[in-house]
């Protein structure tokens, strides 16, 4: 089915939905009737892709890249939706991806290789092969250095410069397949596989330096949280907090359930997403849930254990970390905000209200009551605080317990986030979201789309700004075109002299026909009227010609570009006698607005004929041409056409035409692709 039905049929049955709370105490979220709109309804579906997306970049403000299990990447453009470059050099999935530079983009396969491409021209400038010999999984930065390091399902880690030549390589320990991987800003390197333990490797000497063994099943994700702490979570549900160092030693055990298996052997609490949000806060999806921890002391500060049907693959922060996204294998997408008195934005030692347009819904600070403690302390088993104070634990960053702290039992309150939207569109799982800027996103999903969720208000304030600007820019062509007009007949009138009004009124009064040649009493020269003022043929050394009796006078002009820049200077630098200035200045008064007015007609309608010049800057078509300004889209739609669809420029026009673009806009923007 197509994507977009499939889009349509689920948005209409999302509307007919109703969740209840089931009897074994899970609760059924329902979005808050008293609550601020959710503004992100706007969506552009990007389909590219004919496998599952697993994997999304953003790039820079404009583009963002995907990965897909066809073994392609495709750079987009998040403004417009249009795709930049298709990357098909790969055989197999793709399966990671790192911005190793600005215009760089590195990209690991299960075939075994790694391709470094430039995303300017979407070429590929270098292929690491015959080195990896499984899936390269894991592509990680190395900051201090303009180095990254590449790991999979074999048994080393290689360390690469930005060209992809091989700088070191290092031998793993563990034999499991590696999940994730983790440089840290003093040299180390920390991996996480299907083993339960983490191994640390130096940067320095290329050579393994000591193993974690505090998770019970295979870690599945690592953060960094800061330059000296970094946090790990594993599919059993525990996340611990470490201390980077010389001695890289655990400092919180923030979760840590007892029961992590159930009776049909599913991980309940499998940690699948760290996210850092704000300065000092850890959002962790836990099973089909989220929290929230404050790294500084290792306490919950929101818990949602239910947030979706099934587990919560990723998280993301909007609106500068106060609202959160949460996506999940049972296709949906919510928006989450903290009630009032949580806010994960606040820096260290800052305030903690949360702003008036997150919580204008009059709820009041939650009190904690005898779930929230259960929650707090049975649901998530040992916790433990690693406390200075405490006689019965180790100093942080000196060693580990297995004893809960208990210096702190004044712990903060637990707040339940609340649900300000849900947004449907995907049809299968949603793999990854990645923030595009603080008011839109994009996900990534089981049914090959990639979609980007914008905030209408936003976005309709940008198109607000484009259209203003236009009509500005249009109406001072508008009124440049007048002012041209206006400026040649008042110059032209001027260069006939005061015969001319005679004549006119002589023709006004059903006499001689203005047919007639005629030379300006007291002028020996024939003259030349530009849009500046007057110039003399004997001036610029070009032979003097009869005045054809067609139209009686010869007129001259080069075809305007642009305004003056200032009165009295023309277009082409010359030093101007007739200054451009208001069409009323131009009149004359009233004995000559008659001639001028005759004039201005005549030199609109009088076609160029034989021996004569009639140049006012015209087009063939008889218009005033003036700058016109092709919107971006326009032209992008044309551009399209003409390398995607290998459309001739006659189709093209045709089908601009049929888009209802004016011929002004069809021809300014046919112009504009054959200068290309």
């Amino acid at each position: 089915m197509n994507p977009f039905k499939r889009f349509l049929q689920r948005l209409t049955s999302s509307q007919t939905k109703s969740s209840d709370n089931d009897n074994d105490g899970s609760r059924g979220w329902s979005i808050a009737d008293q609550r601020a709109t959710n503004n992100i309804n706007e969506i552009r579906i990007l389909s590219g892709h004919s496998d599952i997306v697993r994997g999304l970049v953003q790039l820079d403000e404009r583009r963002c890249a995907s990965a897909s299990d066809d073994g392609s990447v495709v750079i987009w453009d998040t403004t417009t939706g249009r795709k930049l470059h298709t990357l098909k050099e790969h055989s197999l999935c793709v399966t990671c991806m790192l911005q190793i530079a600005p215009g760089v983009l590195a990209t690991g396969s299960a075939d075994r290789t790694v391709r470094i491409w430039d995303l300017d021209s979407g070429t590929c400038k270098s292929v690491i092969k015959d080195y990896h010999q499984g899936s390269v999984k894991c592509l990680a930065k190395i900051n201090h250095k303009d180095w990254f390091c590449s790991g999979g399902n074999d048994r080393h880690i290689f360390v690469w410069n930005n060209n992809g030549e091989l700088q070191g390589k290092i031998e793993r320990q563990e034999e499991e397949n590696m999940n994730c991987l983790l440089v840290l800003d003093d040299g180390h390197i920390i991996t996480g596989s299907n083993s339960s333990i983490l191994y640390v490797y130096s940067l320095d000497s290329y050579s393994y330096v000591k193993c974690l063994a505090y998770h019970r099943e295979s870690v599945r994700t690592l953060a960094s949280l800061s330059a000296d702490r970094f946090a790990s979570g594993s599919l059993d549900g525990s996340i611990l907090v470490w201390h980077a160092g010389q001695e890289i030693l655990p400092v919180f055990r923030l979760n840590f359930p007892e029961q992590y298996i159930n009776q049909d052997h599913i991980y309940m609490y499998s940690v699948n997403c760290l996210l850092k949000v704000g300065e000092s806060y850890l959002a962790a999806c836990i099973g089909n849930g989220f929290k929230v921890y404050d790294t500084r002391t290792g306490d919950c500060v929101m818990d949602c254990q239910n947030a979706h049907n099934a587990n919560v693959l990723s998280i993301t922060s909007l609106y500068f970390d106060t609202v959160l996204v949460t996506s999940s294998a049972d296709t949906s997408i919510r928006l989450w905000s903290a009630r009032q008195g949580l806010n994960l934005s606040a820096p260290v030692g800052g305030a903690t209200n949360t702003p008036p347009h997150m919580h204008a819904t009059g709820v009041s600070s939650p009190q904690k009551s005898s779930k929230d403690q259960s929650r707090t302390s049975g649901s998530t088993g040992n916790k433990m605080q690693l406390s200075r104070s405490s006689p019965d634990v180790p100093k942080e960053g000196s060693g580990y317990s297995s004893r809960p702290g208990t210096a702190n039992n004044q712990r903060r309150f637990v707040y339940q986030p609340m649900l300000i939207g849900e947004l449907w569109g995907h049809c299968d799982q949603v793999n990854m979201l990645v923030p595009l800027s603080p008011f839109s996103f994009a996900s990534a999903s089981h049914d090959s789309t990639v979609m980007i969720w914008n905030d209408g208000r936003i976005e309709a304030d940008k198109r607000s700004e484009i259209a203003y600007a236009s009509l500005a820019q249009f109406k001072a062509q508008c009124e440049w075109n007048d002012q041209l007009l206006a400026a040649t007949a008042a110059a032209a009138s001027a260069a006939v002299g005061d015969d001319f009004d005679d004549d006119i009124a002589e023709e006004n009064r059903g006499g001689e026909t203005f047919n007639s040649p005629y030379r300006p009493r007291g002028r020996s020269r024939a003259h030349t009227v530009g849009v500046t003022g007057l110039r003399s043929q004997e001036d610029e050394g070009s032979e003097q010609r009869a005045v054809p009796p067609e139209t009686g006078f010869k007129v001259f002009g080069a075809r305007p570009t642009e305004p003056p820049s200032s009165p009295g200077v023309s277009s082409g630098g010359e030093e101007s006698m007739s200054p451009l200035t208001s069409p009323e200045s131009h009149s004359g008064g009233p004995s000559r607005n008659r001639s001028v007015e005759n004039l201005h007609n005549l030199l609109i309608s009088s076609p160029s004929q034989s021996g004569s010049t009639l140049r006012l800057g015209m087009s063939p078509a008889g218009r005033v041409p003036v700058q016109v300004r092709v919107p971006d889209y326009i032209f992008d739609n044309a551009v399209f056409m003409l390398r995607e669809q290998d459309m001739s420029i006659e189709q093209i026009r045709e089908e601009l035409r049929q888009g209802g673009n004016s011929d002004t806009i069809v021809d300014a923007t046919i112009q504009k692709l054959l200068n290309l």
